[in-house]
């Protein structure tokens, strides 16, 4: 019995001593992180590659949600005309089990054709599939081909890549050459005037772009910042070429990898680096070619990317490179009493700070953080990935997250939205209400709202305004300003049909504000909202008046009061040519009075001061500054600026950002008031995160029916305008595109023909007056467009606006191209499309022609073509107010 005893006393011993001797070990390996416990499930859903000539490109990820394919324009596949698409499956989980494809149109709504997949083919430990469409599709027409496979968990998965069928693309050439200027920018060794890339820099010698910022190059920099200014990073992950736009005039090529560089405190840096290529290829000229053109366009085509004798040259329109530095928390610098923050691509950092300035909440990365300076701790409040900038699942960038609120003990409330990497809402798009609890450590869901709008189209709208109230969940989405009730999971509408541009929220997304009219002499009133106190206020303009709103300084509304007698006085674009004016400034009517009011209506401030009107306002520091015009007759003209003090600064010290170069590279930093010393490398904590049983789970589907024409950039969605023109105004300035509300491709750069004419296939109608003039127009371009067994009596009784008219009754959608240049008129007319154009004395005509000297129109009060010179038909069409329509050429 004692022995038993004694064994008994031996193994509590042993065991005791097992558990402290586990405890300090992992005390031990883990001295500079505390609560690893993750929750979040780990990515499972298969990545697909398209396999283009032997090349993987166009990587895709996969979607449990239905994608609203309208608005998703991700990345575009050529095809050949054997009409053959190869699909490479990286599956090393064995998640998928059966596969199959859709092929449909742009919009998704016609099904073209489908068909299951079978696979009897490795390489490189990737599934191959081969599909051959078999239906017949019409060359450089878009589709959507949807490759989709089921797991065994029974979900559906869908993989989207646009198509476009066309021999003569040359994208292996565009790819090659996309791969060899990459590669050049990482040879160190290279003379700048014997590089790869000098020669393409040429074209933009001497230019300058105020667009470009600490994480933002292109080839107006200077050679040493393209080769990373000493930096000499090393990539660390294979990049998959995404086409993102292609046509015979040029491709749109993005490349996407991490690079990585030692600092001088001897630790590893990482950067994600996005870089666009807008190339064109031009055939080789034969013997009877004219020469080549001498000057900026040589420079740019300069370089023959083949080796044979009738190898094409490719040219360089442009090249933007994107630099976001990964977050470090051992980025303490204690000399100066700052905390780096990283190379940024935007300066307009998400952050909150406590009353005491001893904690900071901020977002970078796609990854949400919290550092407690008493407690000498950092937390990763929320992220799909930690240290894993390699996994090409986890760092997938297509989220945002929101800080909508954080107190002082460092609780906080957050949106995540967008694509979901992993976890329990894997695959799908949606946005999540979360909230942190600090002392524990611990990230709850509140709502998932699961939608069918990619990130691209959500981005600009959801990160716009997301606020919790306790009860009521408010974000935009669709062109309105939704509410949910996280309780009870019900969905209602706070603010319904009213688009982003007539929308205005403060930083902190707790005041927002919103027009009563998208038409600006019809803005009678705003509508100001504290989303705090639930309390709403409305500012009318009065008689005769009409209000414009300028947006918030803090938390206060700036706006104008406007007589709506000036909406018919146009801004005269040349005066104001200089001060780089956004293109909705010119659909404002300037305002002759500025008000302030605070988040409870209280009116601050008030500005009127001569007989100026104000055209726009800046914000900077305490200073509102304003660009001003005076009225002469029937423009705006440029007057002398102004400017107002906004308030008072208080001198109280903050956190805040700041900008500090050290070798020519510029960094972002956290500043501290000097009662705040930053010392030590904080300790590294990661937040559990608990879903719960999925009763969070609400699905929304979003139709906006007010969804007009929208504008990409290299990063995305840029902007949603209510007419043609003003998209394709805006697409000229970023080099953009323009896409309908139906998917259709409205306007792209392209190669405008010297002369042109379609005179000859104009049917001529004519009413013999100028108050018929517009639809003695519209009768003519419906006939040109195919229109058959329409009688013009029957057109004119189908509706009053021009553009709904060709819509209803023509092949293609009409558009409202005014405000649109004259090149960009003759590209329409280039393209074979008449323009319909408002001239001097209020009538219609058809524009059929041009060279570069003269244009052609027909005049149906006149009854006959009139030939004018290019300057004197731009006058006219300038007293005309730019007033254009046409259609769009699917």
């Amino acid at each position: 019995m004692k022995k038993i005893g004694t064994l008994v006393i031996r193994i509590i011993v042993m065991a005791v001593f097992f558990v402290i001797t586990i405890f300090l070990v992992d005390k031990f390996q883990n001295r500079q992180y505390k609560n690893l416990a993750m929750e979040m499930e780990n990515a499972t859903l298969p990545l697909v590659y398209v396999d283009y000539e032997g090349r993987y490109i166009n990587c895709l990820h996969g979607y449990t949600t239905v994608v609203d394919t309208t608005m998703l324009r991700d990345c575009i596949t050529p095809v050949t005309d054997d009409k053959k698409v190869t699909f490479a499956v990286d599956d090393k989980n064995g998640y998928a089990k059966t596969y199959s494809y859709e092929l449909r149109s742009i919009s998704s709504d016609s099904l073209i054709e489908n068909g299951d997949l079978t696979s009897d083919t490795e390489e490189n430990g990737y599934r191959i599939f081969d599909i051959d469409i078999r239906m017949d599709i019409k060359p450089d027409t878009e589709y959507m081909l949807i490759f989709k496979l089921d797991g065994a968990d029974g979900q559906t998965v869908r993989y989207y890549t646009r198509i476009v069928v066309n021999d003569n693309y040359h994208a292996s050439e565009l790819l090659d050459f996309v791969e060899q200027f990459n590669a050049s920018t990482f040879d160190y060794e290279a003379n700048e005037e014997g590089s790869f890339i000098y020669p393409y820099m040429q074209a933009y010698k001497g230019q300058d772009d105020d667009s470009l910022s600490m994480g933002h190059l292109n080839l107006t920099s200077s050679y040493k910042e393209l080769v990373w200014s000493g930096v000499n990073p090393v990539r660390i992950t294979s990049i998959i070429p995404q086409i993102k736009e292609i046509d015979v005039n040029y491709a749109v090529i993005e490349l996407d990898y991490v690079t990585t560089a030692e600092n001088t405190d001897g630790e590893s840096d990482y950067y994600s680096i996005k870089e666009y290529y807008r190339v064109s290829y031009k055939e080789p000229e034969t013997e009877d070619d004219t020469e080549t053109a001498t000057g900026a366009e040589d420079a740019e085509a300069s370089e023959d990317t083949g080796e044979a004798d009738n190898a094409g040259t490719i040219s360089v329109m442009n090249f933007d490179r994107y630099i976001d530095e990964y977050f470090n928390r051992t980025g303490v610098d204690n000399k100066n009493n700052v905390y780096e923050i990283g190379v940024v691509l935007d300066k307009k950092l998400d952050y909150r700070y406590s009353s005491d300035n001893k904690k900071i909440g901020f977002v970078r990365n796609g990854q949400l953080w919290l550092y407690n300076y008493s407690e000498n701790q950092i937390s990763m409040v929320f992220g799909f990935w930690m240290d894993d900038v390699e996994n090409v699942r986890n760092t997938y960038n297509n989220y945002g997250i929101n800080m909508i609120s954080m107190d002082d003990d460092g609780n906080m409330i957050f949106a995540v939205y967008g694509y979901m990497n992993r976890g329990a809402h894997e695959g799908k798009l949606g946005i999540s209400l979360c909230s942190y609890d600090a002392a524990e450590q611990e990230v709850t869901e509140l709502v998932f709202a699961e939608c069918n709008e990619p990130y691209a189209a959500m981005k600009d709208e959801v990160s716009r305004l997301t606020y919790y109230d306790g009860t009521n969940f408010y974000f935009m989405l669709g062109n309105k300003v939704n509410c949910i009730n996280v309780e009870a999971k019900q969905l209602s509408y706070y603010v319904d049909h009213v688009s982003l541009d007539h929308v205005y929220v403060s930083d902190d997304m707790q005041v927002m504000a919103y027009d009563s009219s998208d038409q600006a002499a019809d803005n009678a009133t705003l509508t100001l909202v504290n989303f705090a106190t639930g309390q709403t206020y409305t500012l009318d303009a009065g008689a005769g008046k009409s209000l414009v709103c300028y947006g918030f300084k803090n938390r206060d509304l700036i706006y104008g009061i406007c007589n709506t007698a000036d909406s018919d006085i146009s801004i005269d674009k040349d005066s104001f040519a200089k001060k780089n004016l956004s293109e909705k400034v010119y659909s404002r009517i300037p305002s002759y009075k500025l008000f302030i009011v605070d988040e409870n209506g209280n009116q601050i401030k008030e500005y009127q001061k001569d007989d100026n009107y104000i055209i726009d306002i800046s914000v900077e520091d305490d200073l509102i500054y304003m660009t001003k015009g005076s009225k002469k007759t029937d423009r705006f003209r440029l007057a002398e600026d102004d400017f107002i003090t906004y308030k008072e600064s208080d001198d109280v010290k903050r956190v805040d950002i700041t900008t500090k170069t050290t070798s020519g590279i510029a960094r972002l930093y956290f500043t501290v008031p000097s009662n705040i010393y930053l010392t030590y490398i904080p300790y590294l904590n990661i937040t559990k995160n608990t879903v719960g049983d999925r009763s969070s789970d609400m699905l929304i589907t979003v139709e906006d029916e007010y969804a007009g024409y929208m504008v990409y950039d290299n990063l995305g969605l840029t902007g949603i305008y209510d007419k043609a023109g003003d998209a394709i105004n805006r697409a000229t300035q970023i080099a953009g595109i323009v896409v309908s509300k139906d998917g259709e491709i409205v306007y792209r750069q392209s190669e405008m023909q010297a002369y042109n004419t379609i005179a000859s296939s104009i049917y001529h109608q004519s009413s013999g007056s100028v108050d018929a003039s517009l639809w003695d127009c519209v009768y003519m371009t419906l006939i040109y467009e195919g229109v058959t067994d329409l009688t013009y009596e029957d057109m004119k009784a189908s509706g009053t606006d021009p553009v709904q008219v060709l819509t209803e009754l023509g092949k293609y959608p009409g558009a409202d191209i005014s405000g649109i240049s004259l090149d960009l008129v003759f590209g329409y007319i280039s393209n074979g499309i008449p323009v319909i154009s408002r001239i001097n004395d209020g009538r219609y005509v058809m524009v059929v022609s041009y060279n570069s000297e003269a244009v052609r129109y027909y005049d149906p009060v006149l009854d006959t073509e009139v030939r004018v010179s290019r300057k004197e038909y731009e006058a006219a069409m300038s007293q005309g107010n730019n007033e254009l329509y046409s259609y769009v050429q699917e």
